[in-house]
């Protein structure tokens, strides 16, 4: 890379991988809604796009290099004790949501094992591996360089979970995966574990709801004692109607009103007497 390019590249990495994940994590505390599908399947559609204008060998050599037993073996063994760690996490601070979503959603889980490898795991290792890796070869010059920096903006993307536990761990998996993509090249075999780490997380319960989770289950509770039977059975009912205004009851809609009745003591269209809760 020459002397004039640099300063450019470097200032496009910041903005891609510094400034865009803070803004997001801005918006996040704003209380903003963050489309992130779209937005994972925007950019990786643009990482595509410009690695198939720009380095067509280097994005072929990706998806079809093949990688060894020794690599298998490998990944399968950060993947077991991945599962030891996160099963231990999940049983040590929110051992009520443990396989909560196989056992519980099970069509959202079914529906999640096929979506989330392909619009979000996918996305994510063509921007953060294939392009990352391409693209800033001139800036980082080492390999190491290389997987330790992908690895810390990989962190960076998920601050927007408002955790630092999200941020941490999903620094740790981004150094596995740039380490995969660094040792073989093969785009394939890094969307695969990333997609078993995740497949693992989502099954386990994941770690960045956790903070989410309390703070709904805090809201939820100081609505009960704070409203009395009569208003929280109209607040309901009027969910209820705002959920069937489609005329689709979805299971998740369907899990959280069964919920609230469970956690206000309340009862849909009830005729009782109102008394306090």
């Amino acid at each position: 890379m020459s002397a004039q390019l640099q300063p450019r590249r470097l200032a496009e990495f910041l903005i891609l991988f510094v400034l865009v994940p803070a803004a997001l994590w801005g918006f996040r505390l704003a209380g903003r809604t963050i489309p992130v599908v779209p937005i994972l399947c925007l950019l990786g559609l643009a990482a595509l796009l410009h690695l198939g204008r720009t380095a067509p060998g280097h994005l072929r050599g990706s998806l079809v290099r093949p990688w060894s037993s020794n690599e298998t073996r490998r990944i399968s063994l950060q993947v077991s004790l991945g599962a030891v760690f996160i099963l231990a996490y999940v049983l040590a601070f929110h051992p009520d949501r443990f396989l909560d979503m196989p056992l519980q959603r099970t069509s959202a889980w079914v529906l999640f094992l096929v979506v989330y490898p392909l619009l979000s795991v996918l996305p994510q290792e063509l921007i953060f591996r294939a392009f990352f890796f391409h693209r800033y070869a001139g800036l980082l010059r080492t390999e190491v360089s290389r997987v330790l920096v992908s690895a810390l903006v990989f962190g960076l993307a998920h601050a927007f979970y408002g955790t630092w536990t999200a941020v941490g761990l999903s620094t740790l998996g981004g150094l596995f995966f740039s380490w995969t993509f660094a040792r073989t090249g093969s785009l394939p075999l890094v969307v695969l574990e990333h997609a078993v780490y995740g497949v693992l997380e989502r099954a386990l319960e994941r770690y960045a709801q956790g903070a989410v989770a309390d703070m709904l289950a805090d809201s939820v509770d100081a609505i009960k004692h704070t409203l009395p039977t009569a208003q929280r059975r109209h607040v309901l009912n009027d969910l209820i109607q705002i959920a069937n205004a489609d005329g689709i009851f979805l299971d998740s809609e369907e899990d959280l009103l069964n919920d609230l009745t469970l956690a206000w003591d309340v009862d849909a269209f009830a005729d009782e007497p109102d008394g306090e809760g």
